[in-house]
């Protein structure tokens, strides 16, 4: 520093190669990605990404866009050189094909969320229904106190827990009943946020128990937010049947339920499987090709196919070309703001200042 050097600034020599045409930007951002990622499967995305999976599928639309607005373009620009229009059927019909492939990618983009970002699964019944042995038993750890006193966690603990592949929060959170205690109160109202705020819940009861009406009161709180239901104690004689359970749920509202022992351990693979199925319920997976898991590079693509249906929808009204042609240019600015082609000094200094100095 004395003969005149400097310290690196964060994300520096990523940035370097950026800049210097080595890596576009979402290589840039899978190097952070790689030394973010908490399981294999997240590693292996980012590092399709960092390999330029995703700048080849973004660089094909680029390729489908600019061919499609250099056709229009030409024909508005040069009439005297007998340049043939496209007619609105050709506009339209390369507009959908465009559209095809940011609904392919986009499809894929909450798969791509949850592998990046993981997903937070809050722990949630009644006191003393083995929220925290659970806990324990899913992170192959302990870390929550276990008694057989009701009550015990007063706070919500978390740890992270490579799932299948998927890296998921665990929140153990307070026993929902009606504390008189005022650190008990306070534990109650925290778990009701962590609930308003899961992905997924985790609903335990008792098998060896009754349902009782701090299950219901649970039951209440847990609303409609997607939820599997875990029958814990299942070592013990059987009071709670799987039916009475899915009844209080409600007939109308599928569930799906888990039977286990998180003492003994009986129905964990089980209950892994449901939450890795439960997370992706509704998702269209298919394996390898290019994954979105960047909000920004999702926001971009979406705003892109707006600036896409906007396209169509001129041609369709047979409004004059031109009018399709402003609305594909920023349709390519967008998809240039995730290789780094047309974003800004400011976009760019945000997502460096997140690496760390070295990178």
């Amino acid at each position: 520093l004395r003969g005149g050097a400097r310290l690196a600034e964060p994300g520096e020599f990523t940035k370097r190669a950026f800049l210097n045409g080595r890596i576009d930007l979402a290589q840039a951002e899978a190097v952070l990605d790689v030394i973010r990622a908490r399981t294999d499967e997240a590693m292996r995305i980012a590092v399709r990404q960092l390999e330029g999976g995703l700048s080849k599928a973004v660089s094909e639309l680029k390729a489908g866009l600019v061919g499609l607005l250099a056709r229009i373009e030409a024909s508005i620009d040069f009439p005297e050189d007998d340049i043939v229009e496209l007619n609105a059927s050709e506009v339209i019909r390369e507009c959908e094909g465009l559209l095809s492939g940011l609904e392919r990618l986009l499809a894929r983009a909450e798969e791509g969320r949850i592998y990046r970002e993981g997903l937070k699964v809050v722990i949630t019944g009644k006191p003393n229904v083995g929220k925290s042995s659970l806990l324990n038993t899913l992170l192959r750890e302990n870390r929550a106190i276990v008694t057989e006193v009701p009550g015990t966690t007063r706070d919500a603990v978390e740890g992270v827990a490579n799932i299948r592949g998927v890296p998921i929060c665990l929140v153990d959170t307070a026993g929902i009943r009606e504390a008189e205690d005022v650190v008990e109160k306070a534990g109650v109202e925290v778990t009701r946020r962590f609930i308003a705020e899961a992905d997924m819940l985790l609903a335990i009861f008792d098998a060896s128990q009754p349902l009782e009406a701090e299950d219901l009161r649970v039951i209440k709180d847990i609303g409609e937010a997607k939820t599997i239901a875990v029958l814990n104690k299942i070592d013990l004689p059987p009071q709670l049947e799987r039916s009475t359970l899915e009844q209080a749920f409600g007939d109308n509202r599928p569930l799906r339920v888990v039977e286990l022992s998180a003492k003994v351990g009986t129905g964990i693979d089980r209950l892994e499987e449901a939450i890795v199925e439960e997370a992706f319920s509704g998702i269209e997976r298919k394996g390898d090709g290019a994954l979105v898991a960047n909000i920004r590079h999702k926001s971009a693509l979406e705003r892109c196919r707006q600036h896409i249906l906007d396209a169509l929808t001129c041609a369709r009204s047979a409004l004059p070309q031109d009018m399709v042609s402003i609305d594909l240019r920023e349709a390519l600015v967008e998809l240039g703001e995730i290789t780094g082609d047309s974003v800004g000094d400011e976009v760019i200094d945000r997502i460096f200042s997140e690496f760390c100095i070295g990178k």
